[in-house]
């Protein structure tokens, strides 16, 4: 009888599950969009400690840290509720965040990706000041379509629409892009930003354009098109997954194309980008 007793509370507590289990691991990569600022590295520590993990860039032996318009790998985590901070590159530890740029609070579910854009500019007052902002990525690719996101990283940009063709025949896929949020979420565009579109649309030479947001399409509303010749939009196939960034220019504007499902840049710590300049 005694056996049987044991025998019954091996079972239940297996049935209950061992507390002390892993939560998942997540994924958080840093895309640096601050133009002029310096080279950065950034930590990150769960939420109400000051116990931090990091630098990152310089714990996985990297050199040169984080310059303008790259982005890093993704870093593992445990999945959980976190505080990610911006540290300068020549930081040895993570006491002390890059002056004047806030931390940024991220929920990491398991399995998830995540990317925090370092945008702004120095000096600048809100909204245009430097700070962090967290984007939920989608990294499962789908095989019959080209799942992509846009990211308004212009600062004082207008909200803005983003499509194919020239202005004259402006076919918009990205609604009210405002300054670091997403794209109105109407099909064909999600909640987490993305588009699915049909590979086709990226075959041969592709103009991609922002028009002003609420205005009828003409050469004045829509300052900017970013032409991608074949050599690039031939790699955007089915089965690609892509987060891309306007960026500023001293003078003005271009695109920052990564890959959020292609790994990274052999023998560096950065994800796969490609920059396109209007």
């Amino acid at each position: 009888m005694r056996r049987i007793a044991l025998l019954s509370t091996v079972v239940l507590l297996a049935a209950c599950g061992d507390s002390s289990s892993s939560p998942g691991t997540s994924y958080i990569r840093v895309a640096h969009l601050s133009i002029g600022a310096p080279a950065v590295d950034f930590c990150w520590a769960p939420q109400g400690s000051t116990t931090f993990t990091g630098p990152a860039m310089r714990a996985a032996l990297d050199t040169t840290g984080l310059t303008y318009a790259q982005v890093s790998r993704y870093f593992t985590l445990d999945a959980g509720a976190y505080t990610v901070r911006l540290v300068p590159f020549a930081a040895v530890t993570c006491a002390v965040a890059v002056p004047g740029v806030a931390d940024v609070a991220v929920t990491a579910a398991s399995g998830g990706y995540y990317t925090v854009a370092a945008a702004g500019i120095i000096g600048q007052s809100a909204p245009a000041n430097p700070q962090l902002k967290s984007f939920t990525d989608v990294h499962t690719p789908d095989p019959a379509k080209v799942i992509i996101r846009f990211v308004n990283a212009l600062p004082g940009s207008p909200a803005l629409d983003l499509g194919t063709g020239a202005p004259t025949a402006f076919a918009p896929i990205f609604s009210n892009l405002a300054y670091l949020a997403l794209a109105t979420p109407t099909a064909p565009v999600d909640a987490l930003g993305y588009a699915s579109v049909a590979p086709a649309g990226f075959t041969g030479t592709v103009i991609l354009t922002t028009c002003l947001h609420g205005v009828p399409a003409s050469a004045l509303t829509c300052p900017t098109s970013v032409t991608l010749p074949p050599a690039i939009s031939g790699s955007i196939t089915g089965g690609s997954v892509a987060s891309a960034f306007l960026i500023p220019t001293a003078t003005a504007g271009e695109l920052l194309l990564c890959g959020d499902s292609t790994g990274t840049v052999p023998g560096t710590n950065l994800s796969a980008c490609i920059i396109q300049t209007p």
